[in-house]
């Protein structure tokens, strides 16, 4: 079981956040450049640093607690578009073995969960607004501990899906879909035992 940074420092690396969370460092250093997480630059540097107040705001408003042990496989729909990831999430719901199905709308919270709940599979959109797809999956087999989670690309964009591929993507659905590749995509991936 993972135990939170040393309580009595009060003052906590990118690192030791990261660890904490199941985050890797760059994404904790991204939500504390873009303001997500309240943190202090040292000018020299450059290095960041959170208070234990900050982080435990970072954790309440996200939802967050250390790396829980899953008893089911997760699955993370990653959309912008809600009715897409409403379509997505009734079509798993009817997969014949149990698995936890969450979802999120927009890249930094994507980069949060993942790190949080660490998904056997997730579902992403190519194209959203601030962090998108790209980002996502370079930054998912960049990581140490994210680099063998599953990456299927869902994208209305032909032309996007040999880059995808190349990047890391395990597979790519072409928009519209049916509900078959979306379970097809699911069972391939995730194994019940």
């Amino acid at each position: 079981m993972k135990h939170p940074p040393d309580a009595a420092a009060l003052i906590y690396s990118t690192g030791e956040v990261a660890k904490y969370l199941g985050l890797s460092r760059r994404a904790v250093t991204k939500y504390c450049e873009a303001g997500k997480i309240e943190a202090s630059q040292n000018k020299i540097s450059k290095r960041w640093t959170i208070h234990q107040k900050n982080l435990v705001e970072f954790m309440k408003i996200h939802g967050l607690a250390p790396v829980p042990i899953q008893s089911t496989p997760v699955i993370l729909i990653v959309d912008d578009e809600p009715s897409i990831s409403s379509l997505i999430a009734d079509t798993l719901s009817t997969l014949e073995f149990p698995v936890t199905i969450d979802s999120t709308c927009n890249g930094f919270d994507a980069l949060i969960k993942i790190g949080a709940v660490m998904p056997a599979l997730v579902f992403l959109d190519v194209r959203m607004p601030g962090v998108d797809g790209k980002d996502i999956l370079v930054t998912l087999k960049k990581g140490t501990d994210t680099k063998n989670i599953k990456v299927i690309v869902i994208t209305g964009f032909e032309e996007e899906v040999e880059a995808m591929l190349h990047l890391g993507a395990d597979q790519a659905i072409i928009k519209p879909f049916t509900r078959e590749q979306i379970l097809s995509a699911a069972r391939k991936y995730i194994t019940n035992k």
